[in-house]
């Protein structure tokens, strides 16, 4: 089969898409973006500075205690998040390359002024595609790499604990960190999408902020 071929529908540059984040099968986080492109190469979705959202992620994450964010992480995958806060986005330009079928996406983040400040490989399940937008499904591991592709890991410590309490399967445990080493590989040797075609990338002039929709908080069917 064609890489790419199984995908029936494709969205069209500047349509606006719903994208909802999911912590073992609850919502966390609902976002309207805008896709870029969406190709067998990347799904490319641009999030707006100051763009509207919903979101029951925890605040100042890293000034609470590991043991604490685990207990939340662990109480959240039975329980949920509960209501979620109306937020705004933060005033960084984000455009997010997620590959299909792959354990990762690529995040890379502009100041309101356009000067790129990091990159960020955040390492999640292959988005599933609904009638309304796309599904994430975090594994809570990240790397973040600077300009000069210098690059850490972000959050091991929760990735580990979370592994250490049983949290993810040994297939999962192996296939991420599988990833992890090669996404490193790609970083060091500079591969797509680290090559350099990306950070010129800007927006069209005549995309507008998109406003978060009535049905936020449903969990829409997959396509």
């Amino acid at each position: 089969m064609v890489k790419g071929s199984r995908i029936s529908h494709r969205w069209k540059p500047g349509e606006q898409i719903l994208q909802q984040d999911l912590w073992r099968g609850h919502l966390v986080t609902s976002r309207p973006v805008t896709v870029v492109s969406d190709t067998a190469s990347y799904l490319a979705i641009y999030s707006h500075p100051s763009a509207p959202l919903r979101s029951g992620v925890m605040r100042n994450r890293s000034a609470v205690p590991l043991s604490e964010r685990i207990d939340r992480w662990m109480e959240m995958a039975v329980d949920g998040v509960g209501p979620l806060e109306e937020r705004v986005s933060s005033e960084t330009h984000v455009l997010t390359l997620t590959p299909e079928d792959s354990l990762h996406s690529v995040w890379l983040f502009w100041n309101l002024e356009w000067q790129l400040k990091i990159w960020y490989v955040n390492f999640q399940a292959p988005i599933e595609r609904t009638t309304r937008g796309i599904l994430v499904q975090d594994h809570q591991l990240d790397i973040v790499v600077k300009p000069d592709l210098s690059w850490s890991w972000k959050d091991e410590d929760e990735f580990t604990e979370l592994i250490a309490r049983g949290f993810y399967s040994d297939w999962q445990i192996s296939s991420i960190r599988a990833d992890a080493d090669q996404m490193v590989r790609v970083i060091e040797d500079k591969w797509p999408p680290f090559s350099g075609e990306w950070e010129d990338w800007r927006p069209d002039a005549d995309w507008q902020v998109p406003e978060i929709p009535e049905d936020w908080d449903v969990l829409h069917g997959a396509i």
